[in-house]
């Protein structure tokens, strides 16, 4: 807009260049020329402004929904939308799968081959696992080596096929240390559903996702366990989950 006007004022300057042997000369055409310049100007760095606080706006949502280290979302999204996605399948008559998994002997990973490496390991997870993943389900980290998973309108023999083969996917990984020492990698998971007609909260299935995730250590690991299929203990013991 504004070539334009400068475009239109040089035009004017030749047919009239009397009009410009006084910049204070009175001249409605000049009057206007300087004022459209001016709005246009004005909107122009507006525009770059709001563009400028929007795309900041943006980038700090960002930042306080993903996990920084592995580009999932952080454990106070994945519950936010844990309780989201319960509440549209009971309103859609839809069973809602969640599952919580995270890395056998994760310490000794970081004892042996170095945080780096054990940085590494999760974001080679992180990409089998959502290379599964339809374009609705979610994967948060929930903190450390474990991992949250909704998967809604996912009943229990799928979302245990799923996460199976994403456990063997991940067991079937080729990682190397700096030093080029092998990697190995297993995980264990627990599954739980939420049918459409039962009013099981977000941290109600969390607890019973939870409680599968223990079996499946408590039964040797590299495992996945689903809690549909086994009572629930009265309370879960302190054990080492690592």
């Amino acid at each position: 807009m504004t070539a334009l006007v400068v475009l239109v004022r040089g035009v004017h300057s030749l047919l009239e260049p009397q009009a410009y042997q006084d910049l204070m000369e009175d001249s409605l055409l000049q009057g206007l020329t300087f004022l459209v310049s001016f709005v246009s100007l004005l909107g122009t760095g507006f525009g770059f402004v709001l563009a400028s606080f929007e795309r900041m706006a943006k980038q700090m949502e960002e930042m306080a929904s993903l996990d920084g280290m592995t580009g999932c979302l952080n454990r106070s999204t994945t519950d936010a939308l844990l309780a989201h996605s319960l509440e549209r399948g009971r309103r859609d008559g839809a069973p809602v799968a969640f599952a919580l998994f995270d890395l056998d002997h994760f310490k000794l990973i970081n004892d042996r081959h170095g945080h780096r490496a054990g940085d590494d390991a999760l974001r080679a997870v992180v990409r089998v696992v959502k290379a599964r993943l339809r374009g609705a389900d979610v994967l948060g980290r929930m903190g450390g080596e474990e991992f949250g998973l909704i998967l809604p309108g996912t009943d229990a023999p799928g979302a245990q096929r799923l996460v199976d083969d994403m456990r063997r996917s991940i067991e079937q990984l080729a990682l190397r240390d700096d030093q080029g020492r092998a990697l190995a990698l297993t995980v264990s998971a627990g599954v739980a559903v939420a049918a459409s007609n039962q009013k099981l909260g977000a941290d109600r299935l969390f607890a019973l996702a939870d409680q599968a995730l223990y079996r499946a250590k408590d039964a040797g690991r590299n495992c996945v366990m689903v809690w549909s299929e086994m009572p629930l203990p009265p309370a879960r013991p302190e054990v080492d989950r690592a």
